[in-house]
């Protein structure tokens, strides 16, 4: 029996919560660069001007603070792209189709093709892996006008495949988002 949609959104709340903390505790560990860090307090003092009502917000050194934390930070997403990986495709194989939020809530992704990539790919994809991976290599070789457009698609591409996905596992009597059309699985109560 399919998942309802209310369970599944019970579910990626608390891996999200579960995924935010050991992201956290992880890239915690890493080092950041002198550039970072300033980029970083450059980009505190706009925010704490903007919401103090002493400026208004500057885009264009909006676009060169996050062109330098995105260029500054790529092991950081490296590292993050990892462990979404590891824990919603990898974890999630090995234990029959659950991650922790989908065991609490007696729900489980159910393949057609049983491997591991089904996982991994799926997963991908719903939780803005392929976009992470893309900006993260357009930092490496565009400049900030050109990175900043390439993040602004990717952000609309992945915001489009989330609502696209919620509608039609809202919608869909079988209960499938296009993540679960594309990679033939389906979630179903445990």
């Amino acid at each position: 029996m399919k998942a309802s949609t209310i369970s599944r959104i019970g579910a990626v709340l608390i891996d999200s919560i579960i995924i935010a903390i050991l992201v956290g505790i992880v890239t915690g560990f890493l080092p950041t660069t002198e550039k970072y860090d300033d980029a970083y307090e450059r980009q505190k003092r706009i925010v704490d001007k903007v919401f103090s009502g002493e400026s208004d917000i500057d885009n264009d050194e909006l676009y060169e603070i996050k062109y330098d934390l995105d260029k500054e930070s790529i092991h950081i997403t490296l590292v993050t792209t990892v462990i979404y990986l590891a824990y919603f495709g990898t974890f999630a194989y090995y234990n029959h189709g659950q991650t922790l939020g989908k065991k609490l809530l007696h729900i489980k992704v159910e393949a057609e093709n049983d491997s591991n990539m089904t996982f991994i790919f799926r997963s991908a994809l719903i939780y803005g892996v392929f976009t992470a991976l893309i900006t993260t290599v357009g930092v490496l070789f565009l400049d900030k006008t050109a990175y900043a457009t390439l993040y602004g698609i990717c952000s609309i591409a992945n915001f489009l495949i989330v609502l696209i996905s919620f509608i039609f596992c809202a919608a869909r009597e079988d209960g499938k988002g296009l993540h679960d059309l594309l990679f033939k699985t389906s979630v179903i109560k445990e």
